[in-house]
């Protein structure tokens, strides 16, 4: 008898063994791949779905349940039933735009019903959000409808209440109220959430290899700034047990010796297609490299009020077993990022960080590069020249970038607001760059009141700010040579005339060098300055935050001491100061029979067709007879300036003042300052040996087409010391001034002399001698490095090395805009009349602040590629007898509509009986210079739909509605080429909605919460409804009638189905995760019917499409 071969044995065993497995798996699919109403419980959660044969996959979507928010950050505790307003309503202020905003973060310890009450506001718009820490929303009212009912059921947990209201938020009472008295007496839930922990393993190799990376950073510079290596070691992160989370690749992270203490700060990103906690990729800083928990919480208020500001946790580290304390945790950009922010995909940009530093500060160079750039992405990339330009600080978010630049100065953040520091994400839909905060450091000087404006981030209130990385700001005599070995940090803390980190962005300097952005930024200052329930709410979640993980985390001096400090002297502000220094508007000053409006840069409603001064006194008291003194002296300081330039003729094209007549629109004489009763503070030349001399200030810099004008001030200038000149870093270019001029400030007055301290506070008096230096400068494709050289003698109060920035591209000035034929204007905003028939060419553009309105039984005739852009209200008044109609002209699809505001009140978009036939594109729609998803785009709206018909949009979307707020009733879209609705961050009421026969879904929601009731959803090529990204959905009384998938859940969504029919798809309800930094989908099924389906439900898994 043949012996059978190993061989042949093993190969029957193997098939053996997959028959097995087919056995097995067939009965898996059947048993749990189809739910049908049948089955004895009617309410599936896919969470219930760990059966042990998946139970390895379902582990690791357990591990990437994704968040927004930290579980120890909070403002207040709900022990007990609460009804009324939250607190610090009555002390919340509006915004300049008008619009009431506040955010609340609220821990609540016992499962409670939720609801807000409104009856006593009538005839106001009003929008309130109820988050989970998750993002999710759960709750949402509005003046005209409320999601998903009246009241929700909360457990405990720390939830986010954000209000945007035109009235005071006190008007509305909110309600928590027990479920269950009994569970709510005896259980416990003071500790809801703990301190989340990390666990890092290497092995001995990689070990070996880390401490070496440490080395390398020591070795690289003999002072504070140091190099990172880019290398990394692998390394594991497990959970408490020992089990494998991820594996990653870990490096270093951080700019200072600092963070090279053991156990350094860490940059770890994760491979293999892991997440940990739904991040890939984030950074661990040693807690003391972050001011403690300021960082923390400052940056937590910064998120409050709408600002991109990354998923940020306090963790305790553990590497290989040895607890190595405490860690700011903080994500860094990934795809995964953007959804949890509330945002499209899209790039982020910043100063090239190794540039800057490879021979820091005196030879920092200065390039564009992107932290994140998006896949495939159809957006211009940008370089060096346009980023340094002011080309790109008009393209800024004016007023996010001007409530930061306001919130960071009046905190005054020792960091934040520099070179190095600041980010930008650039809006896809708008095309528009917004800051995102980081490395703030609030709070980190302790000087004196009348110093910290001239020696923080909130110097530009008092004076222009410079171009420069320079960290240090302080007194350098005229032979100061820079020492690489030099630690410029040092001593900086004792020293009268120093502050740590002074450079500002460069877009910060030319943002504040127009008018109105610097008018706005003021009016945030005010609003901050005075705004006590920011304040209080800063300092209670500091509180309550250092408690907290005190409470959990006793070994930790620094957190201890930080909390005593704060309870003993509160959050570092400069209020008080800014009270003092803002004026509610320019001063008039008089000489003779002249009478001048001196346009100064601290007026919070300066006149727009003047320059802002280029200084404004610090006050001591607006009302004291000193201050008023020195405005009168800064003014003829200014007004001289103005006056060489005329005689040099080198003109600005404005001027900082302007003569007015006693008629003169808002002159009130009572204001008036007289120039001709100055006194005489100063100190006379008997005393001239207390005094510096020749002490050279930076006054400012005007760009001037291809060149730049630089000027400098010198106090106490002596006319023995006139060789100044500007020398260029890179090159031989030396620059000497055009105009070199010594002049006294007031007229027949003895010399006079001026302290150290009275140069910061920009004070004069009355005799003192000042140098006027002005250079004019070529500008370039690159910045252009240099530093001023002075005689022997001389000081200079400004750093050492400063740049100008990149020439601009030549900017097409374009006139006032002409509008179309058929169209007509009036004080409510831009109309086409009723009836009218009007054929549309080209891009049709409605300025910010304007409504356009167009009314019933108008006809549009769009030709192809035409568009309307809508930069405010947008109202379509059709009627069901006259119908507004948008037509193409021909067979070839016409553009499409976007109306939408970057400001903090949303917009009004009102469509009534309308119908769009035939527009957009694939795969982008370009409306005007903007290349979007919707045919039919609403960005930052509150939409109300009654009577739309699309038929035939060729976009990717037929309607895109982004971080908006809608309520849709009788709508239909049909024939879209791919989805119908897209709700982007968007929170909506749906009914009596018909989506047939579309080519992608017809429905389409990421992270909203919306509503849908008696709606039909038939032939759709994908999905009938696709909920997903963190999405709360509610379908009731509806149909999805042949499509691919009835509904699909995914993505860490929730998904309410009731009393609806599911007939005829391929999969009636199918769950899966597409993208894996999310956690599983949760549904709950009930009463409805299946019909027809291949299958009724499915569980996908991981399902990448």
């Amino acid at each position: 008898m043949e012996r059978t071969s190993p061989r042949t044995k093993l190969y029957f065993y193997i098939l053996i063994g997959i028959i097995i497995l087919g056995i097995v798996s067939s009965f898996i699919i059947k048993r749990y791949g189809q739910i049908r109403q049948r089955l004895p419980n009617p309410i599936l959660r896919s969470s219930l779905m760990s059966i042990k044969s998946l139970g390895r996959n379902i582990s690791i979507f357990e591990k990437t349940q994704s968040g927004c928010y930290s579980n120890i950050i909070y403002d207040f505790k709900i022990e007990r039933s609460f009804s009324g307003p939250l607190p610090w309503s009555d002390l919340v202020l509006p915004e300049p735009s008008g619009t009431f905003s506040f955010t609340w973060r609220v821990k609540l310890v016992f499962p409670a019903l939720f609801a807000v009450i409104s009856d006593n506001i009538k005839d106001s718009d009003y929008i309130i959000k109820l988050l989970n820490r998750e993002g999710l929303p759960l709750y949402v009212k509005t003046n005209t409808f409320t999601l998903p009912k009246k009241n929700v059921e909360l457990q405990p947990d720390i939830y986010i209440v954000k209000i945007i209201s035109d009235v005071s938020v006190k008007n509305f009472i909110f309600r928590f109220l027990p479920v269950d008295v009994s569970v709510y007496s005896t259980k416990d839930y003071s500790d809801i959430g703990k301190m989340r922990k990390m666990y890092i393993k290497f092995d001995r190799f990689a070990e070996r290899d880390f401490v070496k990376l440490i080395d390398a950073a020591k070795s690289s510079s003999n002072g504070e700034i140091v190099k990172m290596p880019k290398a990394r070691v692998r390394g594991k992160l497990i959970d408490e047990n020992g089990r494998l989370i991820s594996e990653a690749k870990i490096g270093l992270s951080g700019r200072t010796r600092e963070h090279l203490r053991w156990f350094p700060s860490l940059d770890v990103k994760i491979i293999k297609g892991g997440t940990m906690w739904g991040m890939p990729c984030f950074k661990l800083y040693r807690l003391g490299t972050k001011s403690g928990l300021y960082d923390f919480v400052f940056l937590s208020i910064l998120k409050d009020m709408g600002l991109i500001v990354p998923r940020q946790e306090i963790v305790n580290l553990f590497v290989n077993g040895e607890d190595c304390g405490l860690y700011f945790l903080m994500e860094t950009p990934s795809r995964a990022f953007f959804t949890k922010e509330g945002k499209l995909e899209g790039d982020i940009l910043g100063v090239d960080i190794d540039k800057m530093f490879f021979d820091y500060p005196r030879g920092a160079e200065l390039d564009l590069n992107y932290f994140y750039r998006t896949k495939d992405s159809s957006n211009e990339k940008f370089n060096q020249r346009f980023f340094l330009s002011e080309e790109f600080t008009k393209r800024l978010e004016d007023e996010n970038f001007a409530r930061y630049l306001a919130f960071a100065s009046i905190y005054y953040m020792g960091h934040g607001l520099g070179v190095d520091d600041l980010r930008f994400y650039e809006d896809t839909v708008t095309n528009l760059f917004s800051p995102i905060p980081r490395d703030l450091n609030p709070g980190c000087w302790n000087l004196k009141d009348s110093l910290r404006a001239f020696l923080t981030h909130a110097g530009w209130l008092v004076k222009t700010p410079s171009y420069t990385v320079w960290p240090v700001k302080r007194l350098l005599r005229y032979d100061y040579k820079f020492d690489r070995n030099e630690n410029l940090f040092s001593g900086i803390y004792n020293v009268p005339t120093a502050t740590g980190v002074t450079d500002m962005h460069f877009s910060i300097v030319t943002f504040l060098t127009d008018v109105r952005n610097l008018c706005l930024t003021n009016r945030y200052l005010k609003y901050f300055a005075n705004n006590r329930a920011i304040y209080e709410k800063i300092y209670r979640r500091m509180i309550n935050s250092l408690r907290e993980v005190i409470r959990r985390y006793s070994n930790c001096p620094l957190l201890r001491l930080q909390l005593a400090a704060t309870e003993k002297n509160g959050i570092p502000f400069l209020g008080a100061f800014v009270n003092r220094q803002l004026l509610s508007s320019n001063p008039y000053l008089k000489k003779g029979e002249d009478i001048f409006d001196w346009n100064i840069r601290t007026s919070l409603s300066p006149d727009e067709n003047l320059l802002p001064s280029f200084m404004s006194p610090l006050s001591a008291g607006r009302d004291s007879a000193e201050y008023k003194n020195q405005l009168k002296l800064a003014f003829l300081c200014e007004k001289k300036i103005f006056s060489i330039l005329e005689e040099n003729n080198v003109g600005l094209s404005k001027k900082t003042f302007k003569r007015i007549t006693k008629n003169s629109s808002g002159f009130n004489s009572a204001a008036i300052l007289d120039l001709d009763t100055i006194e005489k503070k100063g100190n006379l030349n008997k005393k001239r040996t207390k005094y510096i001399s020749n002490i050279v200030t930076y006054l400012g810099t005007h760009i001037r087409g291809a060149k730049a004008l630089v000027f400098f001030l010198v106090r106490n200038a002596m006319d023995d010391t006139f060789d100044y000149a500007v020398k260029v870093r890179d090159g031989m270019a030396v620059y000497h001034p055009i105009i070199n001029t010594t002049f006294t400030i007031g007229e027949d007055a003895d010399r006079g002399w001026v302290s150290l301290r009275q140069v910061m506070m920009n004070h004069f008096v009355k005799g003192e001698k000042v140098r006027l230096l002005v250079y004019e400068i070529n500008l370039g494709n690159k910045p252009i490095f240099y530093r001023l050289t002075m005689p022997k003698g001389s000081f200079f109060l400004c750093p050492p090395y400063m740049y100008l920035p990149t020439q601009a591209f030549e900017d097409s000035k374009e006139g006032e805009a002409v509008l179309p034929e058929g169209f007509v204007e009036d004080e409510r905003g831009i109309h086409i009349p009723e009836d009218s028939r009007v054929s549309i060419d080209g891009d049709i553009v409605i300025p910010k602040g304007k409504s356009f309105y167009i009314h019933k039984g108008v006809t549009l005739i769009m030709s192809p590629e035409s568009s309307i852009q809508v930069n405010g209200n947008l109202y379509i008044l059709g009627t069901k007898a006259k119908k507004v109609s948008f037509l193409a002209k021909d067979d070839r699809s016409w553009g499409g509509i976007y109306a939408g505001s970057n400001s903090l009140k949303y917009i009004r978009v009102v469509l009534r009986n309308v119908e769009f036939d035939n527009f957009g594109n694939w795969p982008k729609t370009r409306i005007g210079q903007m290349y979007l998803n919707g045919g039919l785009t609403f960005y930052h709206a509150k939409i109300d739909i009654e009577g739309l018909s699309i038929t035939n949009a060729k976009g990717e979307d037929a309607l895109n509605c982004i971080s908006s707020v809608a309520y849709i009733k009788e709508a239909e879209i049909t024939g879209s080429y791919s989805d119908g609705i897209d709700f982007d961050f968007t929170d909506a009421y749906i009914e009596n909605f018909k989506g047939v026969g579309n080519g992608g879904d017809a429905l389409d929601l990421s992270y909203s919460l919306v509503k849908c009731t008696n709606c039909w959803f038939e032939d759709n090529n994908d999905k009938g409804i696709s909920v997903g990204e963190m999405s709360n959905a509610i379908v009731s009384q509806s149909v999805m009638l042949g499509n691919q998938y009835g509904i699909a859940n995914k993505d860490q969504s929730f998904l309410v189905v009731k009393n609806s029919r599911v007939e005829n798809n391929k999969i009636g309800i199918a769950e899966f995760i597409k993208k894996p930094y999310f956690g599983r989908p949760r549904s709950v099924i009930k009463n409805v019917t299946y019909k027809n389906n291949r299958s009724d439900y499915r569980w996908l898994g991981l399902y990448i499409y």
